[in-house]
């Protein structure tokens, strides 16, 4: 069962890996943001040369209920009010609240499981190391294979 959840949690990440990178590479090429307005604000999700952005302000956009659009709260150029970066995180407060984590750190993050997927798992003691064949009978040669192992096995 710990296998199976493992499997799929993988797979996901993988998934989000893939996804991630993708949109890694197309931030150089278009801004995309998805913005919510609301009572209190506007709320924005969205990514830019290299970095994913949620950021939240209490200023109206106009127009109200969720849309895609250019994200020029996003753009480097423009003026986010207070902001402090480093490593290509940036926090941004005063009239914009929220946080700028790049895309590469999301992509590590989300390569962890996949890698720890696909390795391969240690030999266990008495097994040949590459086809997995009992070699206790054996001990100088595979007969599946016909290798000669590194170590003997344990009788």
């Amino acid at each position: 069962m710990k296998r199976r959840l493992f499997n799929i949690v993988a797979a996901v990440s993988l998934l989000l890996c893939v996804a991630t990178v993708g949109m890694w590479i197309d931030s150089y090429f278009n801004e995309v943001a998805l913005r919510w307005s609301f009572n209190l604000g506007t709320a924005v999700v969205g990514y830019s040369r290299g970095q994913i952005a949620a950021v939240f302000t209490t200023l109206k956009a106009p127009g109200s209920g969720l849309y895609v659009d250019r994200p020029e709260s996003l753009d480097s150029n423009t003026n986010l009010g207070l902001r402090f970066q480093l490593l290509g995180f940036a926090w941004m407060w005063n009239p914009f609240h929220g946080a700028l984590i790049p895309c590469w750190l999301i992509v590590l993050l989300t390569a962890i499981a996949p890698f720890l997927w696909l390795r391969k798992p240690p030999t266990p003691p008495g097994m040949c190391a590459f086809c997995g064949y009992d070699l206790r009978a054996t001990p100088d040669r595979c007969p599946e294979c016909g290798r000669t192992p590194k170590t003997k096995p344990h009788t």
